[in-house]
């Protein structure tokens, strides 16, 4: 009964001064529909198959599915624009068009096309309202040279509301970039998008942006893979609430005016977490996890700004990454630039081979700072290589604390109650010290990552890290069900490794113990100890190949110490080929 009263009161809405013009009831094709269509009508699709290539021809319209009229998202999967391998599927051509061209409630399949855009390709929608709305689509299965998915070029919005929005770009591809979408001098947004499993073979294997300023709000972008270089380069980006995993290539790279990434996770991607250069960034809440390279900057990699850029981490998590140089963040300067990194209420732990390296050319038109203030940082000022002539500030407040994560092992970052980081933050923090960072008052986020109020409670010193915990400071002593924890002294040497790495442990009595590799994904890779093994310390040489003797692939794999049945420890390492 409510979506008969949802469509009747949009019908009546569209009489008053508009067209519904119904496919394959009153012509047989989309396009044809199109065609006969006038300004503000809506054609309005029925489920089925349309193997045509649409054109908008400077029009006004909407063209949409039952969706629209229903909001029954079967629709969506069951009204297909079929591009049948001859171009793309969806054509905007001309600055006619505006925020009345809305596409809505199809899946978008089998494009082709060898310059652009194979699944929508959008060209020069330069109106005084904003470019053509896509909304509710699913968009698969589609190949261009540039674009698989969409094309967009030089197509501005001056609103700020989405224009991209409830969307699925997957499985589509391309050569030269952008194996999802391609976004060219253009000005938009994106909000609750999800681009996963496309490819291309050189750069961008979800999303390849150049000259543009792009929003990204509530987006996945997951399992895209690529097998050349990856590139985002954006007058400004824009990131909220965005999840970047599993990518093959570093999950975002590239040179922006102005970066600004907030309550974001970046995990487990192959080359590396974030790369920018000649950037000013912003980092708030943010959590690079798990993400290696076989270059510099496993979690964060910062290249310095010809005219000077800085960098600022506020409560962010950077933990678990593998790199050459800088397993948390790598910051290198060239002869001419000028870089400063501020980092507060932030944890770096367990990242190898160190949390922090600073590379710089030995330059004196060249500084390069970094002040570290009220965060907790493995091995402390030990835990930063530097060179001489990249000045380090160790503020106040700063630990150097096992941070106690709930679960790192299962991606769980949130800190456990008896946690040294909670409370240890700062709220408002004002600098002075020029040389250092410029001098300005920063403050704490407002929210964490999730949303929940920083500090929890109000009243309390905000948490270090990305994630609040909702003690305002941590839980002490040894409680009843808390029982001295055995040290089995997991660990590996070398660790990255090449061709084989020996891994040592320690059990303080006989027991049945099973030591066992795993690649990132969780899969088992190779059983090294199945025994009952006497008390003491034992090593067994681990080769890098899998249970059938292949030489397993570059990347992080772990390694777990079973004990009498019950995980004992977990450990990363890092085979680099």
């Amino acid at each position: 009964m409510k979506n008969i009263i949802l469509f009747l009161f949009f019908v009546f809405i569209l009489n008053l001064s508009a067209a519904i013009i119904n496919i394959p009831e009153d012509y047989p094709t989309i396009q044809e529909g199109i065609i006969m269509s006038t300004e503000s009508d809506t054609v309005l699709v029925s489920p089925g198959i349309y193997y045509e290539n649409i054109y908008y021809y400077m029009k006004n319209i909407t063209v949409a599915s039952l969706f629209l009229t229903t909001q029954d998202t079967t629709y969506i999967s069951q009204t297909i624009i079929d591009g049948n391998q001859n171009g793309s599927v969806v054509t905007f051509v001309c600055s006619v068009e505006d925020s009345t061209s809305v596409l809505c409630g199809f899946t978008i399949q089998n494009g082709y096309n060898t310059d652009s855009g194979g699944g929508i390709y959008i060209e020069d929608s330069n109106s005084i309202l904003t470019m053509p709305i896509l909304e509710n689509l699913v968009i698969k299965n589609n190949y261009a040279n540039y674009g698989g998915g969409i094309f967009i070029d030089y197509s501005y919005t001056a609103s700020p509301g989405p224009i991209l929005k409830d969307l699925i770009i997957e499985d589509n591809s391309s050569y030269s970039g952008g194996g999802g979408i391609v976004i060219a001098g253009s000005t938009l947004s994106l909000e609750r998008v999800t681009i996963s499993n496309n490819n291309t073979t050189l750069q961008g294997g979800g999303i390849f942006c150049i000259g543009a300023c792009v929003e990204l709000i509530q987006v996945k972008i997951q399992n895209n893979s690529m097998e050349g270089l990856h590139g985002l380069v954006c007058e400004s980006m824009y990131l909220n609430n965005v999840i970047i995993s599993d990518n093959s290539g570093c999950g975002l790279v590239g040179e922006f005016d102005q970066l600004e990434i907030r309550n974001t996770i970046i995990a487990n991607n192959s080359g590396g977490g974030i790369a920018i250069g000649n950037t000013d960034t912003i980092l708030d809440n943010v959590l690079i996890r798990d993400n290696e390279t076989e270059n510099n900057g496993g979690g964060l990699y910062i290249g310095g700004g010809v005219y000077g850029v800085e960098t600022i981490i506020m409560n962010s998590t950077i933990t678990s990454n593998f790199s050459n140089h800088g397993g948390g963040i790598y910051c290198s300067n060239n002869d001419t630039s000028s870089h400063q990194t501020l980092v507060v209420n932030s944890i770096l732990w367990d990242n190898e081979p160190e949390q922090v390296y600073l590379n710089q050319h030995i330059n004196t038109y060249s500084i390069a700072t970094m002040s570290i203030h009220n965060s907790d940082i493995e091995n402390g000022q030990y835990g930063i290589v530097s060179s001489s002539y990249w000045p380090v500030f160790w503020g106040e407040g700063n630990i150097e604390s096992d941070p106690s994560f709930i679960n790192p092992e299962e991606g769980d970052f949130h800190l456990q109650d008896t946690s040294p980081c909670i409370g240890a933050g700062i709220e408002t923090i004002e600098l002075y010290v020029t040389p250092f960072f410029p001098s300005g008052v920063y403050y704490a986020p407002e929210y964490d990552i999730e949303g929940n109020p920083r500090p929890d409670p109000a009243g309390s010193m905000p948490d270090i890290g990305a994630y609040e915990n909702p003690l305002g400071e941590p839980h002490v002593g040894i409680t009843n069900d808390q029982l001295p924890v055995t040290d089995y002294q997991l660990a590996n040497f070398p660790n990255p490794f090449n061709p084989t790495t020996t891994i040592s442990f320690s059990i303080p009595e006989q027991s049945k113990v099973n030591l066992t590799i795993y690649n990132i994904k969780g899969q088992k890779v190779k059983q090294l100890v199945s025994n009952q093994i006497s008390a003491g310390e034992h090593s067994v040489i681990w080769d890098g190949k899998d249970s059938n003797d292949n030489q397993v692939g570059s990347g992080i794999y772990f390694y777990k110490l079973n004990v009498n049945g019950k995980t004992e420890a977990v450990k990363k390492c890092l085979l680099l080929k």
